[in-house]
């Protein structure tokens, strides 16, 4: 399945990455999943692979960008419990993947 997302810092700067993800969350694994961003400039790296970080049980699962063996962005409770797509959330992106977009938490919504 093909979703875009907006992600928004604290300083009003927002762009957008497209993930690809298997219909079956719990299959997602950088294998089967790709993402890139739509907008440059922002974050240091432009695509890669995917990884869900579901803690267990009925947990919402969040959703790792990654590049190469490193992740640098988490949508948190991408999925909820119930395995279906939220809205909007928050996220975390890590220092060394910013270029102009402000590291630490944002704000994340779901455009299709």
């Amino acid at each position: 399945m093909k979703y875009i997302v907006e992600l928004n810092d604290d300083d009003g700067k927002h762009f957008q990455i497209e993930m690809h993800l298997p219909w079956l969350e719990y299959t997602i694994d950088v294998g089967n999943t790709t993402w890139k961003a739509l907008d440059s400039g922002f974050i240091k790296y432009h695509s890669g692979g995917c990884l869900r970080d579901k803690k267990g049980g009925f947990e919402p699962t969040d959703i790792r960008l990654v590049e190469g063996e490193y992740y640098g962005i988490q949508l948190f409770k991408f999925f909820d419990s119930a395995s279906l797509v939220n809205s909007s959330g928050v996220g975390k992106v890590e220092q060394p993947w910013c270029v102009s977009f402000k590291p630490g938490k944002f704000g994340w919504t779901l455009i299709s």
